[in-house]
């Protein structure tokens, strides 16, 4: 489900989701970079939910948590971003944070109970070992079925300069549980034969170009839409302050791509 490398190359796949891009001069580029790029424009008028009439005592709630959630580490570091990533009116504060050569993504999801009196932390379904998509972004894309809102993140996991691992992934925030769902994914590899790349599904069986273009089609057959995640970076000092601009952010509109 997410970067095992030493699991994922060695066995040359039992993992997930998408196909990364590369640009004029061969560097990698992810869609979700490539979207932040074209967003540069005012936003114009609000988007899905909005802002809860009590975010107010939320965030009392959630600074009033901090010794909890927040992490003093001068080695590693960490982002915070508020969200209501399903939609119910309760804010969830995401602390995340990239970590080694593989760049992995290791994040904590709270939630504002529903008395405004403290935070709960949510659990996940990964297991031991696995890490989150790259979530930490400007802009993500997300589509609702179901009364579900699942949120599309692509995720990287690179065996050095000749090995790399990308997956598409959905996230969402079911029954108080962060779940990620994988989707499809692709591993490339360049060594004394020259230049490879293999297409997996879900559950990490090799499928074919046409199959593996198809799945990320279906995915993008939804109603897809954008949504403003504000990342910082901040101290206790001014950490509610910062807080609220990524709460602000959150609800303010996402313009259509230019180009």
């Amino acid at each position: 489900m997410k970067k095992m490398v030493a699991v994922l190359l060695a066995a040359c796949m039992t993992v997930t989701a998408v196909a990364c891009s590369k640009d004029d001069d061969g560097d990698e580029t992810t869609k979700n970079e490539t979207e932040q790029e074209e967003t540069e424009a005012e936003p114009v008028e609000p988007v899905s939910a909005d802002m809860p009439a009590d975010a107010d005592e939320q965030i009392a709630a959630i600074m009033g948590a901090i010794d909890t959630w927040y992490v003093d580490n001068e080695y590693e570091l960490y982002q915070y971003a508020i969200t209501d990533m399903d939609n119910d009116g309760r804010l969830e504060l995401i602390c995340a944070s990239v970590q080694g050569s593989g760049h992995y993504t290791y994040a904590d999801y709270y939630e504002v109970d529903d008395t405004n009196s403290g935070i709960v932390l949510l659990e996940d379904n990964l297991g031991e070992g696995y890490d989150f998509p790259d979530i930490i972004g400007a802009l993500v894309e997300y589509y609702d079925e179901d009364g579900v809102r699942y949120y599309l993140y692509d995720n990287h996991a690179y065996g050095g300069v000749s090995e790399q691992t990308t997956m598409y992934n959905l996230v969402s925030i079911q029954d108080n549980v962060v779940t990620v769902d994988d989707v499809c994914s692709s591993y490339e590899l360049t060594d004394e034969e020259g230049y490879s790349i293999t297409y997996f599904d879900a559950e990490g069986n090799e499928i074919s170009e046409d199959d593996f273009t198809n799945t990320l089609a279906d995915v993008y057959a939804h109603n897809v839409t954008g949504q403003n995640i504000r990342w910082e970076v901040l101290t206790p000092d001014n950490a509610e302050d910062m807080l609220r601009d990524s709460l602000t952010l959150h609800y303010l509109p996402v313009p259509p791509a230019v180009g």
